[in-house]
């Protein structure tokens, strides 16, 4: 689990997302490691959001399938962070 966001103040239970992201591909297993995440969660858990290159055809319940490119960074170099920041979309 790479992010695990939670409500400030909940109120009754404390509803959380958990993200995970991956350097380029997610795969199956990806989507398998992200929905254990959520199982250790329980309902607390409302959703998992996977972030990656590129990610798989894969319909789960409560799970959001998320891309990432920068563009024409040249990613095989090194970047500076503020060049990867002025370029990434999601």
């Amino acid at each position: 689990m790479d992010i695990l966001i939670k409500e400030a103040v909940p109120i009754g239970m404390a509803k959380k997302i958990v993200v995970e992201v991956k350097l380029g591909r997610a795969s199956k297993a990806s989507v398998d490691q992200l929905k254990s995440y959520m199982a250790e969660l329980g309902e607390e858990c409302v959703a998992g959001v996977l972030i990656a290159e590129s990610v798989p055809r894969i319909r789960e319940e409560g799970v959001h399938l998320f891309r990432y490119e920068f563009g024409e960074v040249d990613l095989k170099q090194p970047q500076s962070f503020n060049t990867l920041l002025a370029h990434i979309q999601i």
